[in-house]
Parts: C-alpha cells; sequence; structure tokens
C-alpha cells in the first residue's frame, strides 16, 4: 500500500486570514481533508515581521534561551513546579511524563524529557511563571505564544465552519466576550542529548519492559488543535493515521510548523476529525539536544465548559457516548434518566472539559498517587450540566 496519500497537507495561514476569498474557501476544504484523513496539516505563513508571525530572529533566541534555562541545576529548575497543575504549568522535570500505551491503556515509561510550560493568561506574568534567572524567556514565550493563539485562531474558525457553524462559534462557546482570558499552552521541550547516561538509562528502561526505545512515545494529544515549532527540523517525528499500517516520517518540504487534531476536537466532532497517533523516535546516538514548541489551542477553563457534540449522525453519537464512558465509567453513565442519554453531547450532559482533562492527565502519570484527583473522582458522581450555547 502506497503511503503517499496519508502525507499531510499544507496550508497557507495567509490563505485562511484572506476571508471572503477564493483562497480561503480552497484552504478549508484542504483543511477538511487533510484532518479527516490524516489528523495532521503542514502550516506555512508563521514566520515573518507581521503581529501574527515570528521572526527567524525570535525563533533563535527561543532556543537560545531554552538551552540557558535547561541547563541551569535540578534544584533551581524545581523552583518553577507548579504544584497541582498537573504539568499543565511551570516545569516538569525529566523522566517524569509518560505516555499511555495505545493497545492496552497502561501508562507507560516514564519518557526522556523535560518541559516548561505556560499557560495563556493576562498581560501581568506572575511570580509562578516570571523565570527569575533568564527572565527574557518568559516574555519571549508569552509574545510568541500570543502570535501562535492567532494563527490557531484562523485553524478552528477554519474548523468551525466545516462542521457548519459561524466562523466565530468556539470563541463565543469560550464566552471571550465575557471577559475570559485564553486558556491555551505554549510548551518548550527540551529531549537531551542521547549520548547522556540519563538519557541511555531511560533507553534501558523501554527495553527492559520490552518495548522500542522512544523520546517521546505514540501518544496523541489532549486539546483541540496543536501547532507545533520546531527549532530544528522534523526528524523523529512520525504519525499514524487510524488507516495507516504503519507509522510514517513527517516531512516538512518548506512548511513552518505543524499542526493536528486533539482528543478534544475529536470527541466534538464524534471522530470526524481523528487525533492521530504520533510519537519522537530514538536513534540512540545524537550527540545534540532536540527541542521543540508545541501551542496547545484549550477552552476557557471554565466550571461548566463543556464539549459539545457538533456534528450529527448515529456514528458520531456512539462516539461520543463512549467517550464519555471511558471518563466517568459505565456506572456514571447508567445514572443518566433516558431524556440525558437521548441528548448526550447536544444538551446540557456533556462532557465537562476539566473532566476530560484530568481524565487525560491522570492517565499519563502528571499526579501523583497521593494527590486525590489521582483518584478520579468525577466518576464517582452524576456530571454537572454543562453551559450550552444558543444556535
Amino acid at each position: 500500500m502506497s503511503l503517499e496519500k496519508f502525507q499531510p497537507k499544507t496550508i497557507d495561514l495567509k490563505a485562511l486570514a484572506a476571508y471572503d476569498s477564493l483562497a480561503r474557501a480552497r484552504a478549508i476544504l484542504d483543511v477538511e481533508d487533510s484532518l479527516k484523513q490524516t489528523g495532521f496539516l503542514l502550516m506555512t505563513g508563521i514566520y515573518g515581521n507581521s503581529q501574527s508571525q515570528i521572526s527567524s530572529k525570535e525563533l533563535e533566541a527561543l532556543k537560545t534561551l531554552s538551552e540557558k534555562f535547561f541547563s541551569l541545576e535540578e534544584r533551581i529548575k524545581e523552583k518553577y513546579v507548579h504544584i497541582g497543575s498537573g504539568g499543565e504549568d511551570g516545569y516538569t522535570a525529566f523522566a517524569t511524563e509518560a505516555g499511555v500505551d495505545p493497545v492496552t491503556g497502561e501508562k507507560g515509561i516514564p519518557e526522556p524529557k523535560e518541559f516548561y510550560q505556560l499557560r495563556l493568561a493576562p498581560a501581568k506574568i506572575n511570580g509562578v511563571r516570571k523565570i527569575e534567572e533568564v527572565p527574557q524567556l518568559t516574555y519571549l514565550m508569552f509574545q510568541i505564544q500570543n502570535a501562535l493563539q492567532i494563527n490557531s485562531r484562523l485553524l478552528i474558525e477554519a474548523v468551525a465552519e466545516i462542521l457548519d457553524k459561524p466562523k466565530d462559534y468556539f470563541q463565543r462557546l469560550d464566552r471571550l466576550e465575557e471577559g475570559n482570558f485564553e486558556n491555551s499552552v505554549l510548551r518548550n521541550i527540551h529531549y537531551p542529548a542521547e549520548t547522556l547516561p540519563k538519557v541511555q538509562n531511560v533507553y534501558q528502561n523501554f527495553l527492559d519492559a520490552g518495548k522500542v526505545a522512544y523520546r517521546a512515545a505514540p501518544h496523541k494529544d489532549i486539546n483541540r488543535i496543536t501547532t507545533l515549532l520546531l527549532a530544528q527540523s522534523s526528524r523523529g517525528l512520525q504519525i499514524k493515521p487510524q488507516k495507516s499500517p504503519e507509522f510514517i516520517d513527517v516531512e516538512l518540504n518548506g512548511a513552518d510548523a505543524v499542526g493536528n487534531t486533539g482528543e478534544l476536537l475529536e470527541i466534538m466532532s464524534g471522530g470526524l476529525f481523528q487525533a492521530t497517533l504520533h510519537q519522537v523516535v530514538a536513534y540512540g546516538n545524537s550527540p545534540s539536544s532536540r527541542y521543540s514548541f508545541p501551542f496547545f489551542d484549550h477552552p476557557v477553563n471554565l466550571e461548566d465548559q463543556g464539549l459539545p457534540l457538533l456534528v450529527s449522525g448515529q456514528k458520531h453519537r456512539e462516539f461520543y457516548k463512549n467517550s464519555f464512558v471511558e471518563i466517568y465509567g459505565q456506572e456514571t453513565f447508567n445514572q443518566l434518566n433516558e431524556s440525558e442519554m437521548e441528548e448526550i453531547g447536544n444538551g446540557p450532559t456533556q462532557i465537562l472539559y476539566k473532566d476530560a482533562l484530568l481524565n487525560r492527565l491522570v492517565d499519563i502519570g502528571n499526579f501523583p498517587a497521593s494527590d486525590p484527583i489521582a483518584q478520579k473522582p468525577w466518576r464517582d458522581q452524576k456530571p454537572r450540566k454543562a453551559f450550552v450555547l444558543e444556535r
């Protein structure tokens, strides 16, 4: 079988920004086809000098400042661990996060990476986020984060139109007009040189468990849409679309960045858009660090922020119901009355964003066993009602 058809399409973000144009209509068709077929797409138009673009000088500075931060002593970096965030803000130490086995659902081997993460917030940078030793990194990450949010919004607007919604549907669902701020995240990932003993030790853990060694094991992203900036190249990044018999290398072919569907959008589309497995393979002897900068588009973190089902059809309703059971458990689903089961995803009975996010963060080991969140308390109660956006 030829694997060429599983290569993501390239989307020009400048075309998506040209509202009411033929170029935008064509770009939206490409977004739809690429996300349905592969769950991934390639992007051009991110680099430049406008407000929505990132200059090559900024990308180089981001890499240089990241090297300074990750070379700090561990005791210094640990000052920036944000306790209780589940790795969604602040620093996460080397070999802490683990993937989830896509077949068994079990937690995998902790991976040979560390990262520093910033959540979009009002302009004021609080003491937890600001890195005293490398303050320029914090400010530069916020600057790049804001540019990526603009680009991510172009993609999410395209997705809304593909789903026959107004292009501002997700902004209204997030109630940004009420003064809520964006909840999206920029992650700064450092994969240390493979020749280091601590990396070789992690690789040995994979081998001892009868697995292939990875820099990042096969996984899906949790969020709605991801935009991935690569500091060097896409070498090592592989994807496995649902119909592909094997993982395939991602070739940038002149593109600026990589985009992909996350599990939240997969749920909201009833599986129409696939959250695709991807991985970063180990080469075993690379003497250089690898840096990558994924931007994760998330809903606003409100108590009643739900994940509505945005498509019709029995297949998509079944996908949504199965996702509900995975997060809340069969017993919780059985507590729903007949009308709640019937309207699941369409009325106030929805998967809540916080519950979906925390469920996955627990699965990948980002909460210690001693934390009450690790016990998944949302599985023992009837789900709260979600906000429903008036059509």
